[in-house]
């Protein structure tokens, strides 16, 4: 009887019988513990006590009741399985044991008993198949009561199509009605109504099921007609129901409404195609600063964007106010294009007037549209969607989109069509402030060409001035040196003083031809750089400077530090640079003042000082000493002489050498200026 242990009770009051039974089960060597009463009673308790047999075998006939009396539950409510055994064959007492219960119904005999281990181990394996098939019926009685209840309670539609041998409904859920309208008894009415409902264009996907095994590998997608009419996607899962001869018996299956997911992946896709046209237009917006290009662009993407009959670009004109028709498409474009409208007037007017947006479902009923406009273009035009360029300024003009269908445009339209307006908006301004921009570089242009003859001219005619002074000053000069010599006579007293006066006159004519020479070379030719050696240069000329410095009541020193290296220059032109700036010291520093030229080397230049004590520069004019012919005092021209162009020709030239020149000043104590140069070996 298998390898646990298993408890039998017998109820058998004759000790005989008992003891033939109780051997068998020795005899069989099974796992067996045999528990004997006698009395109905003693195997009552024995149930009583807790410790439940796996079967009992009952006599029929007790001393004080029937076996069979053991059939009913026990206190606990457990049913322990029963097998009667009677003396005298008994159809009747048989009949109604088996349907009390009993297992099992014997003849006892000799033979039974002895065989009475079969017979146990027969009933408790009957025993063990009628309590699983019981379990199991238990089971799916619970697993159909819950489907049921899911089914009846689920908002997807659960149903079971008989395809074989009637085509029909075997079960549709009460979600159908809120799905489709239709109940469930319409269903199993007209079985033809789950293709009925089905949008034509896909009934063949549908019938793909009793077509194709594989058509069950994947959901269906389909649209369904609502009873009310309107259009529902349904997602279908089948599962199908075969024969054993392969045949398609049902299909069962369960549908969900996915119209409100349909329509989010529709508003998505829309969208995500307005963004990449509106990105694209962005893009087209920027690839061209031409203003009618950028105008007919705008127009071409807001065609593209909405399938419109026409469109149309105005912008404000900012002299007269008017709004100007600047681009248009669609039939008679190019009657609209080019007409003016006055501030407020019309649909445009009003728009961009008041800097809002408007959609217009039927214009023949709106008295701001200008009827004229239907009748020059021979277009009855009905919807309009107009919204206003914004630029930083304000309202620059107008997008108007028409057609003459009513009721063409909806909210997303508009939201659209303004994405694209402020977009167009900044390309509009973009190109129209490039075509004014354009405009004045022209001009600039040309003012500047003419600036530059100007000056080509200009230096043109001081050089050939410069040129022709040169030669008379100085045959002139000679002359007056060869009457100061007495070669050709002596000089009455008489005539000394007007012939030195001639002679400084006819110096500083030569001076200034020497500074315009020198600044036009600096301003037009190439320089010709050279080691210079610039210590050299200072200390001839502080020499050359010391006897006026003495006359004029002045100190000058030196302090250049030994061994400098080459600086890289032009000499001659340096020389004149050094000479102006003495000579400026000289010419603004009171008796008893102090010059000093200072040279060092400063990494990879050299740095030569001038500095003098003298009456200094006012700060407000220190950006202006080194202009050509600037005086910072006119009254100081008359009183110490000069033209202007020393400082000039010293920050041209130094310039043109490769240096830099500034100067520091403090009025009433005296000015620097700080040459700087390359030195020739860092080049």
């Amino acid at each position: 009887m298998g390898e646990s242990p298993v408890n039998i009770l017998l109820v058998e009051d004759e000790e005989a019988h008992a003891e033939l039974v109780r051997r068998a089960f020795e005899a069989r060597g099974d796992r067996v513990q045999l528990i004997i009463a006698d009395r109905l009673s003693k195997a009552r308790e024995q149930i009583k006590s807790g410790a439940l047999p796996d079967l009992i075998i009952a006599d029929w006939r007790l001393p004080d009741g029937e076996g069979m009396e053991l059939l009913s539950s026990n206190s606990s409510g457990a049913r322990i399985p029963v097998v009667i055994m009677t003396s005298h064959g008994n159809e009747k007492v048989a009949v109604e044991a088996m349907k009390l219960g009993a297992l099992d119904y014997i003849v006892k005999s000799e033979a039974t008993l002895a065989d009475m281990p079969h017979i146990a181990e027969r009933a408790l394996r009957e025993w063990l198949y009628f309590t699983e098939r019981q379990r199991v019926e238990k089971a799916l009685r619970e697993n159909e009561e819950r489907f049921r209840l899911l089914a009846e309670n689920a908002r997807d539609l659960i149903y079971r199509y008989r395809v074989l041998p009637t085509p029909c409904y075997e079960y549709v859920s009460p979600s159908v009605t809120a799905i489709t309208g239709y109940t469930p008894d319409e269903h199993y009415a007209n079985p033809s109504l789950r293709f009925e409902i089905v949008h034509p264009d896909d009934r063949p996907l549908l019938a793909s099921l009793q077509q194709s095994r594989l058509a069950f590998d994947e959901p269906l997608v389909l649209r369904w007609y609502h009873k009310n009419g309107s259009l529902i996607w349904i997602e279908q899962r089948n599962v199908p129901v075969y024969d054993e001869a392969g045949q398609l018996l049902a299909i069962e299956g369960v549908a969900r409404d996915i119209t409100a997911h349909k329509q989010t992946e529709e508003a998505l896709r829309r969208r995500n195609r307005e963004l990449a046209l509106l990105n694209r237009a962005a893009l087209a917006f920027g690839s061209t600063l031409d203003l009618d290009q950028v105008l007919a662009t705008v127009l071409e993407e807001v065609n593209h964007l909405l399938g419109v009959l026409a469109s149309s670009v105005w912008l404000i004109d900012p002299e007269t106010s008017q709004l100007i028709c600047r681009q248009a498409t669609g039939p008679q474009s190019e009657i609209v294009r080019g007409w003016r409208l006055e501030s407020g007037q019309g649909l445009v007017g009003w728009v961009a007037r008041q800097g809002e947006s408007l959609v217009v479902s039927n214009a023949a009923t709106d008295t701001r549209h200008i009827q004229a406009v239907d009748q020059h273009t021979g277009l009855q035009l009905r919807s309009f969607l107009s919204v206003p360029l914004r630029a930083h300024q304000g309202v620059i003009g107008v997008l108007q989109v028409m057609d003459t269908q009513t009721d063409r445009f909806s909210s997303n339209d508009l939201t659209l069509v303004e994405l694209l307006a402020a977009t167009a908006a900044i390309a509009i301004e973009n190109a129209r402030m490039f075509t004014e921009e354009k405009a004045r570089v022209t001009a600039l242009a040309d003012a500047l060409a003419q600036q530059q003859e100007l000056d080509r001219m200009k230096d043109a005619f001081v050089q050939n001035v410069s040129h022709e002074l040169r030669t008379p000053l100085t045959i002139a000069y000679g002359y007056v040196a060869l009457l100061n010599s007495g070669e050709l006579g002596e000089l009455q007293e008489i005539q000394r003083e007007p012939v030195m006066v001639v002679a400084r006159r006819l110096k500083l004519l030569t001076e200034l031809v020497d500074d315009l020479k020198t600044i036009l070379e600096a301003d037009t030719q190439q320089i010709q750089t050279e080691a210079v050696n610039l210590s050299e240069i200072v200390r001839k000329l502080v020499v050359d400077f010391q006897v006026a410095a003495e006359k004029a009541g002045l100190t000058l020193h030196t302090d250049v530090e030994p061994d400098l290296p080459a600086a890289l220059g032009d000499s001659t032109h340096l020389h004149r640079v050094l000479d102006n700036l003495l000579s400026n010291a000289l010419k603004f520093t009171p008796a008893g003042g102090q010059i000093s030229v200072r040279l060092r080397q400063a990494e990879q230049n050299l740095v030569m000082e001038v500095a003098d004590t003298g009456i200094g520069i006012p700060e407000d004019k220190l950006d202006r000493v080194f202009e050509r012919f600037y005086q910072v005092d006119g009254r100081m021209s008359r009183r110490y002489g000069g033209t202007g162009l020393g400082l000039a020709l010293v920050k041209e030239v130094v310039e043109s050498n490769g240096g830099t020149v500034k100067v520091t000043s403090r009025p009433g104590q005296g000015s620097t200026f700080t040459v700087t140069l390359p030195v020739a070996s860092s080049m």
